[in-house]
């Protein structure tokens, strides 16, 4: 099994340091959840001792948290935490240093400023959600040709290049010759609609975060998109914006963690696949788009509303 990417955010503490300043870490573990960022102690007796064990355990245990704190010297991260004045037993390693409880604000911050560089350096996809019944448009809304002679989900693709390589569709039907080289991802079994297609993609490919979008919203724009990526910080498990010109959240103009699969697999096993129930999820932001943004993120769904807009 390959080695755990370096995004996966693990600090690793020496046994006996931990159990030396327990309290001081108990105090900074508290703050630290304060802040929004789950932490999760992986206990040196819990641990598995084969290195292939340990990175799935890992893989495993970063979906339910921000931040794992391994409790063991010799496996793990090269990222560590030394509590007290303990001289760092690692000096060539990359440190965070918490001598007392004085400190810990300022152990706090880089600990933030670190998990958000996780956050950047975690792979993004792209998944365009295609293949609905367009019963009020009355034909297949991605292969709608705008005035440049592009369709709408040839314009999609494209604006998605901008910020990954790895574009996928979820969703059956044709598509232009020139996008025949995008790689379709498969349904869920027995599972149909846009929540399966966001949770087919959180499956194909565990540990990336993904930016979703329906293939008809004409307006999206790189603008929206960079505001969009913007919103991400650590303990926020996915970011489905607020419209107020649509008075609702939009999960089909959202960007989604990987530690998000375990709400949006929760849901299906329900049979729940009603997009608003994301929203109401632990972990999800729902920024208010600003206002010059906010007709990006308009659906087009019928002729008449298709009239009325300059694409």
């Amino acid at each position: 099994m390959p080695a755990l990417p370096d995004y996966i955010p693990i600090l690793s503490i020496a046994p006996e340091n931990l159990r030396k300043h327990e309290r001081l870490f108990e105090t900074l573990r508290r703050r630290l959840a304060a802040e929004g960022v789950g932490v999760w102690l992986a206990e040196a007796a819990s641990l598995p001792d084969d290195a292939e064990e340990f990175q799935r355990f890992i893989a495993a245990t970063i979906l339910r948290c921000d931040l794992v704190f391994v409790v063991n010297t010799t496996i793990g991260s090269g990222v560590r935490l030394v509590l007290g004045n303990a001289a760092p037993p690692y000096p060539t390693e990359t440190l965070f240093c918490c001598q007392d409880e004085e400190m810990i604000d300022g152990c706090i911050s880089s600990i933030g400023q670190w998990l958000a560089e996780c956050i950047d350096r975690t792979p993004l996809y792209g998944c365009i959600l295609i293949g609905g019944k367009s019963s009020r448009m009355g034909e297949p809304k991605h292969l709608i040709a705008s005035v440049d002679g592009r369709t709408w989900l040839e314009r999609t693709v494209n604006i998605l290049s901008t910020f990954t390589a790895n574009i996928l569709l979820s969703g059956q039907g044709e598509i232009p010759a020139r996008l025949g080289h995008l790689r379709r991802l498969d349904d869920i079994p027995a599972i149909s609609g846009p929540l399966s297609g966001i949770g087919s993609a959180l499956q194909a490919f565990p540990l990336v975060s993904w930016l979703v979008l329906a293939c008809d919203m004409p307006h999206m724009s790189e603008q929206s998109i960079r505001w969009l990526l913007a919103q991400r910080r650590p303990g926020v498990k996915a970011v489905i914006p607020y419209n107020p010109l649509s008075d609702r959240s939009e999960p089909l103009g959202a960007w989604y963690d990987f530690r998000s699969a375990p709400l949006v697999d929760a849901l299906l096993e329900k049979g729940e696949l009603r997009l608003r129930c994301l929203c109401r999820q632990d972990g999800v932001c729902e920024p208010v788009i600003p206002e010059s943004l906010r007709a990006d993120w308009l659906n087009v769904n019928s002729p008449g509303e298709r009239a009325m807009i300059s694409d």
